[in-house]
């Protein structure tokens, strides 16, 4: 983590349960895989209602599997949290009236214009607008 992502949650936690991490799709999902692994994966949850599914493995949050497959029903809460960009709409429109998509700070921020460069190429959009592309 760095500073971009907040300080750390202090709270008291509940184990809900302890899982491998593994799941599975029915049809080939992300990068075309039907098996994944995200780890060592812990549930956990506070006394005023907040669950928090913590993974090992950095997984991005693409597949209602993920949830599913340790005991999660999403339809059962009123609000969902995914950290992503692009992934997290496919994988919850299916049980969410509504998506509501914030540019959160971070390594993975939908707004590339915000993230620090060393190297990079000059002109490249959307960081150059004027830039001149030949043919």
């Amino acid at each position: 983590t760095d500073r971009r992502h907040g300080p750390p949650l202090d709270a008291d936690f509940r184990v809900l349960g302890l899982f491998d991490g593994k799941f599975s799709e029915a049809t080939p999902r992300h990068g075309g895989y039907t098996q994944f692994d995200q780890g060592e994966t812990a549930l956990v949850s506070t006394a005023n209602g907040l669950v928090v599914m913590l993974t090992s493995r950095r997984m991005v949050p693409f597949s209602l599997s993920q949830l599913t497959t340790f005991g999660v029903q999403p339809e059962q809460f009123r609000i969902l949290v995914a950290k992503g960009v692009h992934a997290p709409v496919a994988a919850y429109a299916p049980v969410c009236k509504h998506l509501v998509r914030v540019d959160t700070p971070g390594c993975t921020c939908a707004d590339m214009t915000k993230l620090t460069y060393r190297r990079r190429r000059r002109p490249l959009f959307p960081f150059e607008t004027e830039a001149v592309y030949h043919s």
